[in-house]
């Protein structure tokens, strides 16, 4: 169903004939992602924790074993990965370090305040509005940068200033891969 013809309704789930509440409010989901990244928790603990972030009323399910748990939780997030953009393409947004150009973003295009909608807008549509910032946002033009395929005809100053805002716009996972390319060819010299 799109965007524009279904009603707004909360999100449900059913489990064992019980019917629940999932709460889909986009800082939920952000709170959700930021939990699995915890090393404090272990994987126990995260789960029990998203359930309770989750379904306010889990209580009503009377979950008793983990493997019941584990399918509510899979359930509830399965709505949200129905409204997702793709997740096989590599990331090039990270929420926890995106999160002030997210948030000015917002301002800028939309004129939405995030921290006003906490609870209210739903992850569906944040991820349609967020996946429609124009380019001249802070997030897209760092994003811009992230995917930027620099031409092999660009050189001199030009070619420095846009390595340097590649650099300074890298996510984690892209420095990584960046450096490990590095090492893999100092080696692949080393042995010629």
């Amino acid at each position: 169903m799109s965007i524009l013809t279904k009603r707004h309704e909360p999100d449900t789930l059913t489990f064992n004939g019980v019917t629940v509440r999932v709460n889909t409010s986009f800082d939920t989901i952000l709170r959700v992602l930021e939990l699995q990244q915890d090393k404090l928790f272990d994987d126990a603990e995260k789960l029990y924790i998203t359930l309770e972030m989750l379904i306010d009323d889990h209580q009503k399910l009377n979950l008793k074993k983990w493997e019941e748990i584990s399918a509510v939780v899979n359930q509830a997030l399965a709505l949200l990965s129905r409204k997702t953009a793709d997740a096989d393409s590599a990331p090039v947004i990270d929420f926890n370090i995106d999160a002030e150009r997210i948030y000015a973003s917002f301002l800028q295009d939309y004129d939405i305040d995030l921290s006003e909608q906490q609870g209210r807008m739903t992850w569906q549509k944040f991820i349609a509005l967020l996946n429609t910032l124009s380019d001249d946002t802070p997030l897209m033009k760092a994003v811009g940068y992230r995917v930027m395929e620099i031409p092999p005809e660009t050189k001199g100053k030009e070619r420095e200033r846009l390595m340097k805002l590649k650099r300074h716009y890298e996510l984690p996972t892209q420095r990584k891969e960046r450096e490990q390319a590095i090492l893999a060819y100092m080696e692949r010299l080393k042995k010629e």
